[in-house]
This record gives C-alpha cells, structure tokens and sequence, in this order.
C-alpha cells in the first residue's frame, strides 16, 4: 500500500485510521528493539572491565627531545627527528595517551618543563626517558626559574626515569598560582 491511498486514511473501530496504527505498531517494535540493544549493551559494559575501552583509546603519538642532538625544527616523532628543548615540549598540547621520551643523559639547565594538555583515566600523558637507563634525563633549574616542571590544572600524568633539580624554591609561594592536580603520578 501507498501511504496517499485512499485506503490508508479510512477510519477503524476508535476513529484512528490505518496508517496511524501501523505506525504505531512499528513505534512499539521500534522501542522494543531499543530497550533490547540498551539491555545487552549494559550487561556487555558491565562484563567488560572499563580498562578494556580505556586501552582502546590510549595509544597516542610519542614524541622524542634531545638536548645534544635534536632541533627544534623537526617534528619530534622519531629518536633521529627528536626537538631539542624543553621550551619547544611547552609550547605543545598533548592528548590522552601521548609519550614525550626524553634522551638519556640529556641535560636541560635553566628551562622550564610546562607541557599542555590532560591526559584521560586510563590513558595518561606520559613523560618518561629512552635511550638507556642511566643517567637519567636531568631537568636542573639553576635558580633561575621557581618551577623546573609545572602543571596547571591538568590531569592524567605520569612522570618518570627523570632528575629534576634546582636550587629556588619549588612549591609556589602565591595562592593564586595553586592548581588542581589529579592523576598525577612522579616516581624515579
């Protein structure tokens, strides 16, 4: 049947016509079958751990800074294309699952580590060194700036494998420049 036949608009018992009790019919089987899919769906989700869709989401980009053999000018996505500063690393915003590697044995004095961007639960920005295990990474402040690493309301980071040193003070003595910081992990 057409839906413009003139059989689809003649009235049945209860003064509805045809076409609105098909679609009714198919309203009902319509929201049946959703009610069904959200039904299996739940008991899907609630079967599945939550770090199985994280994990799906975490791969990022790694990007690769070394301080003796880097440039600022590449694009940072390979040990042989590695930046060179901590300043170019500020100057980025990562995303939920991003690794910034920095070079064992590097050293950076007098710059400031203040990358962009929040990770995710489940999926971290990692900072972590490659390149060998010792000596790590050195991040040293010299006195020059008060914060060799700093996160502003970010969350979702995991630092490791690094020293960072300096010789100011390290926690911000304004209450203004506090933040909230969650999912924050330092270790090594």
């Amino acid at each position: 049947m057409k839906a413009h036949s003139p059989e689809l608009r003649e009235p049945l018992e209860g003064g509805r016509n045809l076409s609105t009790a098909m679609l009714k019919q198919h309203g009902i089987r319509n929201i049946s079958f959703t009610m069904v899919l959200v039904i299996i769906l739940s008991m899907f989700s609630a079967i599945v751990p939550p770090s199985v869709f994280a994990s799906a989401g975490a791969a990022g980009t790694t990007y690769y800074v070394d301080s003796a053999g880097g440039d600022d000018g590449n694009d940072g996505l390979s040990e042989e294309a590695a930046w060179k500063t901590l300043t170019k690393v500020s100057e980025t915003t990562f995303q939920p699952g991003d690794r910034i590697l920095l070079k064992a044995g590097s050293e950076w004095t007098g710059e400031q580590l203040h990358p962009l961007g929040s990770g995710a639960e489940g999926s971290p920005i990692t900072i972590d060194s490659y390149g060998g295990a010792s000596p790590k990474p050195k991040l040293n402040g010299a006195g020059v700036i008060d914060s060799v690493v700093e996160f502003y309301n970010q969350q979702y980071w995991d630092i490791h494998n690094l020293e960072i040193t300096n010789t100011a003070a390290g926690a911000p003595q304004d209450p203004s420049k506090l933040a909230d910081l969650r999912g924050m992990h330092v270790t090594g």
